[in-house]
Parts: structure tokens; C-alpha cells; sequence
């Protein structure tokens, strides 16, 4: 009979502690895993302009903190940034393609996050009392225009100390 040393043998007790620490690990690695922001069209497919309607924006969702609202030649329909939408995206992009007007009511803010927000074409009008917040980490581009001489409702957060 053959003798099989001590040495050679797996242990149940080894084989557990090494499947949990491989657990572990694939866990660590799989939810430490930044998620994106997602990217929601304006498809225009409301009845009405207003940002707070689903049906204006791909997959029928209003774009939130996480989302990063995009404007392009999907539709040139105009929006409205009304009352009804909760205030704040992760990022506003304005395409190529876009020939809209979006409009910010009277009395509403829209905070811009991280993604930033880019104007490449269109025209975004805001109310005189609309305030638009960009978060400290945020970066502001409208390539090719001019940010308006009143622009009293651009708000641009301050990065705290470091």
C-alpha cells in the first residue's frame, strides 16, 4: 500500500479557507468597481417639452444625479427644464445635431455634477431667476459660444481645502 504523507494531503479545513478568500477577493474587486454615469437621449417623444415628461427621453426614463442628459440629433425638439424635474444630473451634454432652444423656467435650478456640462451647438436660455450650479468637480464647456454677459444664473461651486 502507498503511504501518502501528511505533507501532500489538502485538508477540508485548507480548501474552505482558501475558497473564501477567493470569494472575497472576486467581491472586493467586483463591487469596487466605479459605475458610470449613463447617458439619457432626448428623444422628444412627449406630449409636452418638459424635462420631468419620461416619454421626452430614450427608454422613457427622466435622466437624475446619476445620468448625464444628452441633446442630439435624435430630436431638435425643444425642452423646457420645468418645476416638476428634480434639479440635478450628473452631466449636460449639447451635441451636434441639436437645433433646439432648451429653456430653464422662472424659479428653477439645475445642478450640473461631475460629467460637466458641454454645448457644442443650440441654444440654452435661461430665466432670470434660474440658477444653474456646477459641482466643484464639474467642468463647464461651450465650445465655439459665448458664455452670456448676464450670466448671473451660473453658479460655479468652490472646491473645499484639500
Amino acid at each position: 500500500m502507498k503511504r501518502i504523507s501528511s505533507q501532500s494531503k489538502i485538508r477540508p479545513r485548507g480548501l474552505f479557507l482558501l475558497g473564501a478568500l477567493t470569494i472575497s477577493v472576486l467581491a472586493v474587486i467586483y463591487f469596487s468597481q466605479s459605475v458610470s454615469a449613463v447617458n439619457i437621449t432626448w428623444d422628444g417623444g412627449g406630449a409636452t417639452n418638459n424635462w420631468s415628461e419620461a416619454a421626452n427621453w430614450s427608454g422613457d426614463t427622466v435622466p437624475g444625479s446619476g445620468d448625464i442628459a444628452v441633446f442630439d440629433g435624435t430630436s431638435t425638439k425643444d425642452a423646457t427644464i420645468d418645476a416638476a424635474f428634480a434639479g440635478s444630473v450628473a452631466g449636460m451634454q449639447i451635441n451636434a445635431g441639436y437645433t433646439g432652444t432648451i429653456t430653464q423656467a422662472s424659479g428653477v435650478s439645475l445642478t450640473v455634477g461631475s460629467s460637466g456640462y458641454t454645448q457644442t451647438v443650440g441654444t440654452f436660455n435661461a430665466a432670470s431667476t434660474a440658477v444653474v450650479s456646477l459641482s466643484a468637480a464639474s467642468r463647464w464647456a461651450r465650445v465655439g459660444r459665448s458664455i452670456p454677459t448676464a450670466a448671473r444664473w451660473l453658479s460655479v461651486a468652490t472646491p473645499g481645502p484639500s
